[in-house]
């Protein structure tokens, strides 16, 4: 087990558990800014438990696709892992889709 996995954070034009719509285009300049290494992968939006880091953030026509790691050292990161493993989770480590 290595942590790694890929999927949308975001898909643009559908309701979140939020009921908030991103729109295509609303990552663009953070993405360009900041890259993968300036986001922060938390836990619930919690700074106190950072759980991995994104190894590519890339905004496509679909939404935004991410790559990360999960650290399997932190016992927060293995849950989260599981249950990814498991299809129980289908939220984005950082608890919401952003």
């Amino acid at each position: 087990m290595d942590g790694l996995f890929a999927g949308f954070a975001s898909v643009f034009g559908v309701p979140d558990l939020g009921r908030d719509t991103v729109v295509a285009g609303a990552f663009a300049a953070s993405v360009a800014r900041r890259g993968a290494a300036g986001v922060r992968m938390l836990w619930q939006h919690d700074p106190a438990e950072p759980i991995g880091r994104w190894l590519s953030l890339v905004e496509d026509a679909r939404g935004l696709r991410v790559e990360g790691r999960l650290n399997l050292a932190v016992q927060r990161a293995r849950e989260v892992d599981a249950l990814m493993r498991e299809g129980v989770s289908t939220v984005s480590p950082s608890g919401f889709a952003w």
